[in-house]
């Protein structure tokens, strides 16, 4: 149903390539450095890929028709090197949002033959709201309660819920849920004081988990937009800085010294120094927070308010922002606790970046709202010492964790068999019992970051956790 959906209503009408070298498309010469136009609207509609193209009729997407179409006949989400990562996380997103309507609507269905058909029949649907009060989600329906972040975190400030920052093996700092609503307001107050009023952008630049949430949250409570950007490894990320700096007009910077440092010299490098200038007058830096014990003054912001912008990584054309709502968010969140049933007794592990939806969403904005066991682990960590989130996962028993099938392959292919060809060996199941992954922990669901579980990624988990099959989404 929703693969037709999108075959009818694409998310893009238009897609533009641009061609590396003279070429022939179609008998028609092409010269280099040409903008080639695709529609999938039209190419969706198209008689010679399709019969009956403006019928809506998801039984095309299975049997003989679904194996004997074209496979650049359907491109909702384009097609190539520069297919989009996003689709499966919006697949899934799109489910989510069918799940949480059906909860709250019934339909009725009645059967009509319209003129559009061809002897078949189509069905005219109306839907009906269900009764609010038969219709819990959560505790008690405690998430239909919220209608912005601000809620979800002055609702959760009494819980005896921790959000736990792992540094190390043996190295980890436990924040309170309700910590962490105090150190929002106490850092809120230093950006008001500092002159930041409701309405302004503020770039989290940041790569300290805990800072970077602080800061989120402190943003956030003021009615202040924050703007989180990866602090990456390389000079593109400063660059993306300067061009989202540039598209925001006169942002706020949240940051620290040495990434502030860092920016000045590569904005000397790439001619940009009087707009880091003019960004370093607006700047507010971690280094300088020595109090946070009086609270700014809280901004209470309507559902349909700007929560936060994410902003696209920029890698093939300028970067791109997102607008988030409150109201997004939350009815986000109401429909993946419905389909992911989350709950308060959950204890997650994530290692994604606060900058990814999954990261500061999933695994955290999410988690937060149900009054989840949360731990964050830095990135970087994880990429060093992969082997880490194996132990910290088997000592927390936590039940959801971030898998990324194609980084956790570095190391599962040495487990009970030789291992791949450029791929280091880690050592057998005995060997990762002594360094204290618990095989047997109570793993109860795996999530991959593209928001679809491989057969691949989960025979890898299934020989980490051999007791245990996870469940998946």
């Amino acid at each position: 149903m929703l693969q037709e959906a999108l075959r009818l209503y694409p998310p893009g009408w238009l897609i533009t390539r641009r061609t590396l070298e003279a070429d022939e498309l179609g008998g028609f010469p092409i010269a280099a450095r040409t903008d080639v136009f695709i529609s999938p609207y039209m190419l969706h509609r198209h008689p010679v890929f399709w019969s009956e193209p403006e019928e809506f009729r998801p039984e095309r997407f299975a049997g003989v028709d679904a194996e004997e179409r074209h496979r650049f006949s359907y491109i909702p989400f384009a097609v190539g090197p520069r297919h989009c990562i996003g689709e499966n996380i919006a697949m899934f997103e799109m489910l989510v949002h069918v799940h949480a309507m059906s909860r709250r609507f019934s339909a009725d269905s009645r059967g009509q033959r319209t003129h559009r058909t061809r002897g078949a029949d189509q069905f005219a649907a109306s839907v009906q709201p269900h009764d609010e009060r038969g219709n819990t989600m959560n505790d008690a329906g405690r998430l239909m309660n919220y209608t912005t972040l601000v809620d979800v975190l002055e609702g959760n400030r009494g819980v005896d819920r921790t959000v736990t920052y792992v540094d190390g093996e043996n190295s980890e700092r436990r924040v309170a849920y309700g910590e962490v609503y105090t150190r929002g307001l106490g850092i809120l107050y230093h950006l008001q004081a500092m002159g930041a009023q409701r309405g302004d952008k503020m770039i989290v630049f940041l790569s300290n988990n805990e800072q970077f949430l602080d800061g989120f949250w402190a943003a956030v409570c003021g009615g202040i937009t924050p703007v989180p950007l990866a602090v990456g490894i390389s000079d593109e990320h400063r660059h993306k800085l300067l061009r989202v700096a540039r598209k925001l007009g006169k942002p706020l910077l949240y940051t620290d010294a040495k990434n502030l440092e860092r920016l000045q010299a590569l904005a000397a490098q790439v001619g940009e120094s009087a707009l880091f200038d003019e960004l370093k007058s607006r700047s507010f830096l971690v280094e300088s927070i020595t109090d946070i014990s009086r609270p700014g003054k809280l901004h209470r912001p309507a559902p349909d308010d700007l929560a936060f912008i994410q902003f696209s990584s920029g890698s093939t054309s300028e970067p791109k922002g997102v607008m988030l709502t409150h109201a997004n968010l939350i009815a986000n969140t109401q429909g993946a606790t419905a389909v992911g049933k989350f709950n308060d007794r959950d204890v997650t592990l994530s290692w994604m970046p606060l900058t990814h939806d999954m990261g500061l969403i999933g695994f955290y904005l999410m988690q937060f709202a149900n009054r989840a066991h949360v731990h964050l682990m830095p990135t970087e960590l994880f990429v060093r010492r992969p082997l880490l989130w194996l132990q910290v996962a088997s000592k927390k028993r936590g039940h959801h964790h971030v898998f990324a099938e194609f980084r956790v392959s570095a190391f599962p292919q040495g487990i009970g068999g030789p291992p791949a060809r450029g791929r280091r060996f880690v050592g057998d199941t005995a060997d990762l019992q002594r360094r204290g992954a618990d095989l047997g922990a109570a793993v109860q669901r795996v999530h991959e970051p593209a928001g679809q579980y491989r057969a691949e990624a989960s025979s890898h988990v299934s020989r980490l956790w051999p007791s245990r099959k996870p469940r998946s989404r």
